[in-house]
Protein backbone atom coordinates (compact mmCIF):
# COMPACT_ATOMS: atom_id res chain seq x y z
CA UNK A 1 0.00 0.00 0.00
CA UNK A 2 2.75 2.35 1.07
CA UNK A 3 4.47 1.82 -2.27
CA UNK A 4 1.63 2.43 -4.47
CA UNK A 5 0.84 5.83 -2.43
CA UNK A 6 4.62 6.60 -3.40
CA UNK A 7 4.02 5.90 -7.23
CA UNK A 8 1.33 7.84 -7.20
CA UNK A 9 2.51 10.77 -5.89
CA UNK A 10 5.41 10.51 -7.89
CA UNK A 11 3.06 10.05 -11.20
CA UNK A 12 1.68 13.20 -9.66
CA UNK A 13 4.42 14.77 -9.17
CA UNK A 14 5.67 14.36 -13.11
CA UNK A 15 2.71 15.69 -14.16
CA UNK A 16 3.01 18.83 -12.28
CA UNK A 17 6.21 19.18 -13.69
CA UNK A 18 5.30 18.38 -17.55
CA UNK A 19 2.49 20.61 -17.12
CA UNK A 20 4.68 23.62 -15.80
CA UNK A 21 6.57 22.86 -18.85
CA UNK A 22 4.06 23.17 -21.38
CA UNK A 23 2.58 26.20 -20.19
CA UNK A 24 6.30 28.06 -20.47
CA UNK A 25 6.90 26.91 -24.13
CA UNK A 26 2.97 26.94 -24.73
CA UNK A 27 2.07 29.19 -28.08
CA UNK A 28 6.58 29.01 -28.97
CA UNK A 29 6.81 27.36 -32.57
CA UNK A 30 10.59 25.73 -33.19
CA UNK A 31 11.92 26.74 -36.36
CA UNK A 32 12.12 25.17 -39.51
CA UNK A 33 15.52 24.44 -39.36
CA UNK A 34 15.98 23.75 -36.16
CA UNK A 35 15.74 20.23 -36.43
CA UNK A 36 18.38 20.30 -39.62
CA UNK A 37 20.81 22.71 -37.26
CA UNK A 38 20.80 19.83 -34.43
CA UNK A 39 21.68 17.20 -36.16
CA UNK A 40 24.61 19.54 -38.03
CA UNK A 41 25.96 20.75 -34.74
CA UNK A 42 25.99 16.31 -33.42
CA UNK A 43 27.97 15.89 -36.80
CA UNK A 44 30.46 18.78 -35.95
CA UNK A 45 31.30 17.50 -32.47
CA UNK A 46 31.84 13.94 -33.98
CA UNK A 47 34.06 15.69 -36.77
CA UNK A 48 35.90 17.75 -34.20
CA UNK A 49 36.65 14.82 -31.97
CA UNK A 50 38.00 12.66 -35.48
CA UNK A 51 40.19 16.01 -36.41
CA UNK A 52 41.34 15.89 -32.65
CA UNK A 53 42.64 12.19 -32.87
CA UNK A 54 44.34 13.05 -36.01
CA UNK A 55 45.72 15.52 -35.34
CA UNK A 56 47.51 14.44 -32.14
CA UNK A 57 49.18 11.80 -34.16
CA UNK A 58 49.88 14.57 -37.22
CA UNK A 59 52.13 16.85 -34.25
CA UNK A 60 53.92 13.46 -32.80
CA UNK A 61 54.90 12.60 -36.75
CA UNK A 62 55.91 16.54 -37.21
CA UNK A 63 58.20 16.36 -33.90
CA UNK A 64 59.61 13.33 -35.21
CA UNK A 65 61.03 14.73 -38.37
CA UNK A 66 61.95 18.54 -36.92
CA UNK A 67 63.96 16.31 -34.65
CA UNK A 68 65.67 14.23 -37.62
CA UNK A 69 65.94 17.89 -39.42
CA UNK A 70 67.77 19.83 -36.31
CA UNK A 71 70.28 16.62 -35.60
CA UNK A 72 71.90 15.89 -38.69
CA UNK A 73 74.41 13.15 -38.86
CA UNK A 74 77.08 15.90 -40.81
CA UNK A 75 77.95 19.38 -39.93
CA UNK A 76 76.09 21.95 -39.29
CA UNK A 77 74.95 24.13 -41.89
CA UNK A 78 75.57 28.31 -42.97
CA UNK A 79 73.31 30.08 -40.76
CA UNK A 80 74.79 33.01 -40.11
CA UNK A 81 71.93 34.91 -38.48
CA UNK A 82 70.05 35.62 -36.68
CA UNK A 83 72.10 34.34 -33.80
CA UNK A 84 69.76 34.66 -30.73
CA UNK A 85 72.40 36.91 -28.33
CA UNK A 86 69.10 38.28 -26.00
CA UNK A 87 68.72 42.21 -25.63
CA UNK A 88 70.66 42.55 -22.00
CA UNK A 89 73.67 41.77 -23.27
CA UNK A 90 76.82 42.90 -25.10
CA UNK A 91 79.71 41.59 -27.41
CA UNK A 92 83.21 41.28 -25.78
CA UNK A 93 86.30 39.70 -26.89
CA UNK A 94 87.42 37.52 -24.17
CA UNK A 95 90.65 37.01 -22.60
CA UNK A 96 90.69 33.79 -24.06
CA UNK A 97 90.33 35.48 -27.36
CA UNK A 98 86.64 34.26 -28.36
CA UNK A 99 84.00 36.78 -28.98
CA UNK A 100 81.26 36.03 -26.86
CA UNK A 101 77.64 37.44 -25.99
CA UNK A 102 77.81 38.43 -22.41
CA UNK A 103 75.04 39.07 -19.84
CA UNK A 104 75.27 43.31 -18.95
CA UNK A 105 74.10 42.23 -15.42
CA UNK A 106 76.04 38.74 -14.42
CA UNK A 107 78.80 38.82 -16.59
CA UNK A 108 78.26 35.55 -17.79
CA UNK A 109 78.72 34.20 -21.30
CA UNK A 110 75.04 33.06 -22.89
CA UNK A 111 76.55 32.60 -26.35
CA UNK A 112 80.36 31.90 -28.34
CA UNK A 113 81.38 32.36 -31.25
CA UNK A 114 84.85 31.31 -31.69
CA UNK A 115 87.90 32.79 -32.12
CA UNK A 116 87.65 35.42 -35.31
CA UNK A 117 91.56 36.18 -35.56
CA UNK A 118 92.47 39.52 -34.92
CA UNK A 119 89.91 42.26 -35.54
CA UNK A 120 89.17 46.18 -36.16
CA UNK A 121 85.73 46.55 -35.53
CA UNK A 122 82.49 44.51 -33.83
CA UNK A 123 78.90 45.79 -34.78
CA UNK A 124 75.35 44.25 -33.83
CA UNK A 125 72.54 44.44 -35.45
CA UNK A 126 69.77 43.37 -32.35
CA UNK A 127 70.45 39.39 -33.05
CA UNK A 128 73.06 40.05 -35.99
CA UNK A 129 76.53 40.20 -35.41
CA UNK A 130 79.34 41.19 -38.00
CA UNK A 131 83.16 41.67 -37.15
CA UNK A 132 85.80 43.27 -39.64
CA UNK A 133 89.20 41.34 -39.55
CA UNK A 134 92.46 42.71 -39.74
CA UNK A 135 92.96 41.17 -43.23
CA UNK A 136 90.56 43.20 -44.32
CA UNK A 137 86.40 42.61 -45.81
CA UNK A 138 83.00 42.08 -43.26
CA UNK A 139 81.66 38.79 -42.26
CA UNK A 140 78.64 37.80 -40.64
CA UNK A 141 79.26 35.82 -37.62
CA UNK A 142 76.78 32.49 -36.92
CA UNK A 143 75.56 31.03 -33.87
CA UNK A 144 76.92 27.77 -34.76
CA UNK A 145 80.74 29.05 -35.49
CA UNK A 146 79.86 29.44 -38.75
CA UNK A 147 81.35 32.91 -40.73
CA UNK A 148 79.81 34.13 -43.66
CA UNK A 149 81.84 37.17 -46.11
CA UNK A 150 79.24 40.16 -46.44
CA UNK A 151 78.18 40.22 -50.18
CA UNK A 152 79.29 43.86 -51.48
CA UNK A 153 81.81 44.25 -49.38
CA UNK A 154 85.85 43.68 -50.75
CA UNK A 155 87.43 41.42 -48.76
CA UNK A 156 91.06 42.38 -49.28
CA UNK A 157 90.40 46.33 -48.27
CA UNK A 158 90.99 47.03 -44.54
CA UNK A 159 88.42 48.82 -42.79
CA UNK A 160 88.18 51.80 -40.38
CA UNK A 161 85.10 51.48 -38.66
CA UNK A 162 81.81 49.45 -38.74
CA UNK A 163 78.07 49.87 -37.33
CA UNK A 164 74.59 48.23 -38.32
CA UNK A 165 71.16 48.62 -37.46
CA UNK A 166 68.10 48.44 -39.22
CA UNK A 167 69.36 45.28 -41.15
CA UNK A 168 71.89 47.79 -42.86
CA UNK A 169 75.63 47.48 -42.26
CA UNK A 170 77.70 51.07 -42.35
CA UNK A 171 81.62 49.96 -43.70
CA UNK A 172 83.41 52.66 -43.39
CA UNK A 173 87.06 52.93 -45.29
CA UNK A 174 89.26 56.11 -45.09
CA UNK A 175 87.83 57.75 -48.16
CA UNK A 176 84.63 56.41 -48.42
CA UNK A 177 81.33 54.61 -46.51
CA UNK A 178 80.11 51.56 -48.20
CA UNK A 179 76.01 50.84 -46.82
CA UNK A 180 75.11 47.16 -47.37
CA UNK A 181 71.34 46.08 -47.60
CA UNK A 182 69.11 44.01 -49.42
CA UNK A 183 68.93 46.60 -51.78
CA UNK A 184 73.03 45.86 -52.15
CA UNK A 185 75.85 48.10 -51.51
CA UNK A 186 75.31 52.13 -51.42
CA UNK A 187 79.02 53.91 -51.99
CA UNK A 188 79.63 57.61 -50.77
CA UNK A 189 82.65 59.11 -51.05
CA UNK A 190 84.38 62.13 -49.45
CA UNK A 191 86.62 64.70 -50.88
CA UNK A 192 90.47 63.37 -50.73
CA UNK A 193 92.48 64.28 -47.77
CA UNK A 194 89.55 63.77 -45.06
CA UNK A 195 89.65 60.33 -42.95
CA UNK A 196 86.91 58.93 -41.52
CA UNK A 197 86.85 57.67 -38.00
CA UNK A 198 84.55 56.46 -36.74
CA UNK A 199 80.36 55.64 -38.41
CA UNK A 200 77.03 55.12 -36.97
CA UNK A 201 73.63 54.36 -38.71
CA UNK A 202 70.21 54.89 -37.81
CA UNK A 203 67.89 52.21 -38.11
CA UNK A 204 66.42 54.41 -40.90
CA UNK A 205 68.88 54.92 -43.50
CA UNK A 206 70.15 58.17 -41.38
CA UNK A 207 74.42 57.96 -41.10
CA UNK A 208 76.44 59.74 -38.38
CA UNK A 209 80.64 60.07 -39.05
CA UNK A 210 83.48 61.24 -36.99
CA UNK A 211 85.77 62.77 -39.80
CA UNK A 212 89.36 63.94 -39.80
CA UNK A 213 89.65 67.28 -41.95
CA UNK A 214 93.34 67.89 -43.37
CA UNK A 215 94.41 70.38 -41.14
CA UNK A 216 94.09 67.56 -38.58
CA UNK A 217 90.74 68.63 -36.84
CA UNK A 218 87.86 66.35 -36.28
CA UNK A 219 84.30 67.25 -37.13
CA UNK A 220 80.84 65.82 -37.36
CA UNK A 221 79.21 64.89 -41.38
CA UNK A 222 75.77 63.02 -41.59
CA UNK A 223 74.27 61.39 -44.75
CA UNK A 224 70.52 61.22 -44.93
CA UNK A 225 68.90 58.34 -46.78
CA UNK A 226 69.19 58.64 -50.37
CA UNK A 227 72.01 60.81 -50.08
CA UNK A 228 75.46 60.34 -51.89
CA UNK A 229 77.48 63.04 -50.38
CA UNK A 230 77.87 63.81 -46.45
CA UNK A 231 76.68 67.48 -44.44
CA UNK A 232 78.70 69.08 -41.70
CA UNK A 233 77.53 69.51 -38.64
CA UNK A 234 78.70 72.78 -36.25
CA UNK A 235 81.83 72.29 -34.06
CA UNK A 236 81.07 74.46 -31.58
CA UNK A 237 78.85 71.38 -29.73
CA UNK A 238 82.61 69.26 -29.83
CA UNK A 239 84.90 71.61 -29.25
CA UNK A 240 87.37 69.09 -28.05
CA UNK A 241 86.90 66.81 -31.27
CA UNK A 242 84.13 63.93 -30.98
CA UNK A 243 86.30 60.50 -30.50
CA UNK A 244 82.69 58.12 -31.26
CA UNK A 245 78.83 58.19 -32.17
CA UNK A 246 75.86 56.40 -31.89
CA UNK A 247 72.56 57.07 -32.71
CA UNK A 248 69.77 57.50 -30.13
CA UNK A 249 66.03 57.97 -30.35
CA UNK A 250 66.35 61.46 -28.94
CA UNK A 251 68.95 62.50 -31.20
CA UNK A 252 73.56 61.68 -32.09
CA UNK A 253 75.24 60.87 -28.81
CA UNK A 254 78.77 62.09 -29.46
CA UNK A 255 81.82 60.73 -27.15
CA UNK A 256 84.54 63.42 -26.56
CA UNK A 257 87.55 63.93 -24.47
CA UNK A 258 86.77 66.12 -21.48
CA UNK A 259 89.76 67.90 -21.04
CA UNK A 260 91.05 68.34 -24.84
CA UNK A 261 94.20 66.07 -23.68
CA UNK A 262 95.54 63.11 -22.67
CA UNK A 263 92.96 62.90 -20.04
CA UNK A 264 91.51 60.28 -18.15
CA UNK A 265 87.63 61.32 -18.55
CA UNK A 266 85.02 61.23 -21.87
CA UNK A 267 81.39 63.35 -22.13
CA UNK A 268 78.61 61.85 -23.88
CA UNK A 269 77.09 65.14 -25.22
CA UNK A 270 73.57 64.57 -27.24
CA UNK A 271 73.19 66.90 -30.07
CA UNK A 272 70.39 67.47 -32.77
CA UNK A 273 71.33 65.68 -35.98
CA UNK A 274 69.84 68.29 -38.54
CA UNK A 275 71.04 71.39 -36.98
CA UNK A 276 74.21 70.37 -34.64
CA UNK A 277 72.64 72.09 -31.71
CA UNK A 278 73.48 70.80 -28.13
CA UNK A 279 70.11 68.92 -26.57
CA UNK A 280 71.81 67.46 -23.61
CA UNK A 281 74.95 68.09 -21.82
CA UNK A 282 76.03 64.99 -21.02
CA UNK A 283 77.22 62.37 -18.90
CA UNK A 284 80.81 62.18 -17.64
CA UNK A 285 82.53 58.53 -17.18
CA UNK A 286 86.14 58.04 -15.93
CA UNK A 287 87.95 55.52 -18.47
CA UNK A 288 91.11 54.76 -16.57
CA UNK A 289 93.52 55.59 -19.46
CA UNK A 290 94.32 58.00 -21.92
CA UNK A 291 91.46 59.06 -24.20
CA UNK A 292 93.50 58.42 -26.97
CA UNK A 293 93.60 55.05 -26.66
CA UNK A 294 90.63 52.91 -28.57
CA UNK A 295 87.20 54.15 -27.49
CA UNK A 296 83.85 52.41 -28.84
CA UNK A 297 80.34 54.33 -27.74
CA UNK A 298 77.17 51.99 -28.65
CA UNK A 299 73.59 52.28 -27.58
CA UNK A 300 70.55 49.79 -27.81
CA UNK A 301 67.06 50.13 -28.38
CA UNK A 302 66.40 51.73 -24.90
CA UNK A 303 68.97 54.63 -25.28
CA UNK A 304 71.29 52.81 -23.09
CA UNK A 305 74.90 53.48 -23.91
CA UNK A 306 77.74 51.18 -23.72
CA UNK A 307 81.33 53.21 -23.42
CA UNK A 308 84.04 51.05 -23.94
CA UNK A 309 87.85 50.63 -23.23
CA UNK A 310 88.99 47.26 -23.96
CA UNK A 311 90.98 46.05 -21.52
CA UNK A 312 90.62 48.79 -19.17
CA UNK A 313 86.65 48.06 -18.96
CA UNK A 314 83.07 48.57 -19.97
CA UNK A 315 81.06 51.04 -18.87
CA UNK A 316 77.42 51.15 -18.73
CA UNK A 317 75.19 54.83 -19.06
CA UNK A 318 71.41 54.53 -18.04
CA UNK A 319 69.88 58.17 -17.98
CA UNK A 320 72.53 59.92 -15.70
CA UNK A 321 73.68 56.87 -13.71
CA UNK A 322 77.37 54.96 -15.01
CA UNK A 323 78.19 51.79 -13.44
CA UNK A 324 80.62 49.26 -14.82
CA UNK A 325 79.91 46.01 -16.68
CA UNK A 326 81.14 42.92 -15.59
CA UNK A 327 83.53 41.46 -17.92
CA UNK A 328 83.48 37.32 -18.39
CA UNK A 329 85.10 34.92 -15.67
CA UNK A 330 88.13 34.78 -18.77
CA UNK A 331 88.35 38.85 -18.68
CA UNK A 332 88.27 41.09 -21.08
CA UNK A 333 90.51 41.46 -24.14
CA UNK A 334 91.98 44.78 -26.03
CA UNK A 335 89.45 45.00 -28.19
CA UNK A 336 86.59 47.45 -27.46
CA UNK A 337 82.96 45.91 -26.64
CA UNK A 338 79.95 46.89 -28.35
CA UNK A 339 75.87 46.83 -27.53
Amino acid sequence: MTERNAASEESSDERLLRAGLHSLVEGVEPERNALARLLARRRRRTVLRSVFVGSGVAVATTVVLLFALVVPNGPWSTDPVPVGIGPDSYLVRSGGGSLVAVSLESGDVIREFGDPGDLVAVARDRDRVYVAPASGGVVAMGSRRTEEPLEGVPEGEVVTALAAAGERVAVAYEDRVLVVSDGGARRIGFEPGLVVRDVAVESGGRLALVVQDRDGSVGLRTVAPGEDGPRRLGRSVVSCGPARVAWTSTGLAVLRSVSCGEGESVRITTVDPREGTRLAGGVRVEVGAPVGRPLRLSADAADRMLVSAGRNGNWLVEGGTVRSVPCPDSGCSAGTAVM
